[in-house]
């Protein structure tokens, strides 16, 4: 039975979320607008808020953006982005975490609603053992498509496309751990036997301490 330990990534393992930094960098490079900075900012508040809007189009206005350039262009400007933007950012609790439950035997996953080239370089930049992210179609005669494919994976799609993963990479698995920081991560944590709230938005908070689920601050 392999033991699997699930890291969401933006508010878990990572300060702020990874679509804000690439915005950020997109625009500071002249690759986009001000105006892309000014609406992710405005989504990632109303996040932070509890308010609902719709991420998936939020996600395909970021990734629509770079459609058409050569992939690679974009790998080169995602690896980059990895290395200066993201390993900066990473929470130091998390890293100590991965390293412990790595210790321990546990194949450890990145789960999240961010877009997988940059959750897959992410997840190759840690040295982890797989990931599960919003896919993004393949290119098109060499230029990067912008397109997302399927569901965000948000919510109960996050246990789904955990469980379809890892029982076709592992066979026999269980998760051991798993963590996050907002409610929607709700049915991942519910699913593992140590489930865990990391920095929590309210709702999340709520969630934990209704259920008895320990909460850190990393």
């Amino acid at each position: 039975m392999t033991r699997v330990a699930a890291f969401d990534v933006d508010g878990t393992i990572l300060r702020g979320q990874s679509q804000v930094y690439f915005a950020k960098m997109l625009v500071r490079r002249r690759i986009a607008g001000a105006g892309l900075m000014a609406r992710v900012l405005w989504w990632y508040a109303l996040m932070r808020l509890g308010v609902p809007f719709d991420q998936a189009k939020a996600q395909r206005t970021v990734i629509g953006s770079l459609a058409g350039a050569p992939q690679a262009w974009i790998d080169e400007v995602l690896a980059t982005f990895v290395s200066e933007a993201l390993a900066p950012n990473l929470r130091p609790g998390a890293l100590a975490e991965i390293d412990r439950l790595r210790a321990a035997g546990c194949r450890i996953l990145l789960v999240s609603a961010a877009p997988s080239p940059i959750i897959s370089r992410l997840a190759e930049h840690l040295g982890l053992d797989g990931y599960v992210a919003t896919e993004v179609a393949p290119p098109v005669d060499g230029r990067f498509s912008g397109q997302l494919v399927g569901a965000s994976v948000m919510g109960g799609e996050k246990v789904l496309r955990l469980q379809s993963y890892a029982a076709e990479a592992f066979g026999q698995w269980e998760l051991h751990a798993a963590y996050g920081d907002q409610d929607l991560d709700g049915p991942l944590l519910a699913l593992a036997r140590h489930p865990v709230a990391v920095c929590p938005t309210r709702e999340l908070a709520q969630m934990a301490a209704a259920r008895g689920w320990p909460v850190r601050q990393w």
